[in-house]
């Protein structure tokens, strides 16, 4: 099997951590919970992709990428009007691993779907899934230098969030093309 495939197909299963990775670092500084929860929720979903993904029917993969897109947006959004929220949504934005852990799940399923069809082309499962976590860790880290980056220029501070909500928009369209 060819490496540059494996790693391009990881790269772009894990691009949207990237985005993921702004929004949740501008508001919360403890990385080790971002990371920990980001990449340790899509290293279970890719791997649950990577073994028993292929009996799950395509409607049902569909539908979960349409809701991992509704979070994005929803995450998206509640960082732009930054609004009074019920007590569960401010309990879980206060705890950095919850939301991580959430957001994780949401970008984790291009991860699962991308461990899917690598596994059934003849990649190993377990190589699948590390290389799709590691792939998301670094753009996570990258994320994390940019932040600090645009922190510092207050017009675009409402970036990330826009980014989430253009990035979950763009994931429940793609299914109608």
């Amino acid at each position: 099997m060819k490496t540059w495939f494996l790693v391009f197909t990881a790269l772009s299963v894990s691009a949207d951590s990237f985005f993921v990775g702004l929004s949740l670092s501008q508001r919360q500084t403890d990385y080790k919970s971002i990371l920990l929860g980001v990449s340790g929720t899509v290293f279970c979903l890719a791997t649950l992709g990577a073994f028993i993904g292929s009996i799950v029917p395509t409607a049902l993969t569909n539908l979960f990428i349409v809701v991992s897109g509704i979070v994005l947006i929803a995450i998206g959004v509640l960082e732009l009007k930054k609004i009074d929220t019920p007590s569960l949504i401010e309990e879980i934005e206060k705890n950095t691993l919850t939301l991580s852990i959430i957001s994780g799940a949401s970008i984790g399923v291009d991860g699962s779907v991308g461990a899917l069809s690598l596994t059934l082309i003849g990649y190993n499962p377990m190589i699948v899934s590390l290389f799709i976590t590691i792939m998301h860790l670094n753009l996570l880290s990258l994320s994390f230098i940019v932040t600090e980056k645009i922190s510092k220029h207050s017009r675009l501070e409402h970036l990330p969030a826009w980014l989430l909500i253009c990035l979950g928009t763009y994931k429940i369209i793609s299914l109608f093309n």
